[in-house]
């Protein structure tokens, strides 16, 4: 018996459960994550290889 299914959906309304949560005690944080600007293009003297900048 394969317990895949039971598991993900369990996985899941977990997940729904604590957006949920989120949303009513922090809606103005939960907005604001829309509002990230993902497409901005990083600056070239930026290093993108995880070191410590100085």
């Amino acid at each position: 018996m394969s317990y895949t299914g039971p598991v993900v959906s369990a996985w899941m309304m977990a997940g729904v459960a604590v957006l949920i949560i989120l949303v009513r005690r922090h809606h103005g944080h939960t907005a604001e994550t829309a509002r990230l600007p993902l497409d901005a293009t990083p600056s070239p003297y930026l290093r993108q290889n995880g070191a410590v900048q100085p």
